[in-house]
């Protein structure tokens, strides 16, 4: 689970902003407080404002590149195509009787500028490819420089001799190893641009924050939102995206 603004996060700022400024008192029968509501939609804002300030970061990066016509969008949808197909190839290997691949790739993860650990496979060795886990592994999201050259490491990795088999399956899902190789290189290329910029308070904690505050009251809220949109069509649906 990760600490972050996602687009379910934002349907439930969404949901909140509506049930307190139009139905609170459908939220207040159902057993919820303004304090509870206020908190989702405070933190959810505040999450996405982070957010918002690493795509403009990211896009200065590029302009400093010389891409000015390139935007953070277009990496994000890079990234996301790698990071969404990535449970599904370890699933693949393991049918495909790569068992030793699989549970090396089952250790991996990354959600957006970062990496993380996995619970351990029983199939992983030890050794080297433990070290090369170490050093793709999860970091705190202090600088969007980091976060890049996690990423950087993690397409290496991905395309290191003897892990073919992993890029095939990529390739069968239509990620072939020219775009993963693209994509490291471009995660690499910025991190140096971005080590050579004075960087303000880290947006990344910030984002971390909030989206873990968000997250943490939703979970005690949610069966007292289920219960406060109840009947209403428009509040039903809007909840389902929650």
């Amino acid at each position: 689970m990760t600490d972050q603004w996602t687009p379910r996060m934002q349907a439930r700022t969404e949901l909140a902003r509506t049930l307190k400024d139009k139905h609170l008192g459908r939220a207040t029968g159902a057993g919820l407080v303004a304090a509870d509501l206020e908190g989702l939609v405070s933190h959810g804002d505040a999450a996405h404002e982070a957010d918002r300030a690493q795509k403009a970061e990211l896009t200065e990066l590029f302009v400093a590149r010389g891409e000015r016509s390139a935007t953070a969008e277009g990496f994000f949808t890079r990234e996301d195509a790698l990071r969404d197909r990535l449970p599904a190839v370890v699933g693949d290997l393991g049918q495909a009787g790569q068992r030793e691949l699989a549970g090396w790739l089952a250790r991996l993860s990354f959600a957006r500028y970062r990496v993380r650990d996995l619970a351990p496979s029983a199939d992983a060795t030890g050794g080297e490819s433990d070290a090369e886990v170490v050093r793709v592994t999860r970091v705190e999201r202090e600088d969007i420089a980091t976060r890049l050259e996690k990423l950087g490491a993690f397409c290496t990795a991905l395309a290191a001799p003897g892990r073919e088999a992993i890029v095939a399956a990529f390739a069968a899902r239509g990620l072939d190893a020219a775009a993963i190789a693209s994509l490291g290189a471009d995660a690499d290329a910025l991190a140096k641009l971005g080590r050579n910029k004075v960087r303000a308070a880290s947006a990344t904690a910030l984002e971390a924050e909030h989206a873990k505050a968000h997250r943490d009251i939703w979970q005690r809220v949610r069966r007292m939102v289920r219960k406060a949109v109840a009947g209403d069509v428009a509040l039903v649906a809007a909840f389902a995206d929650c």
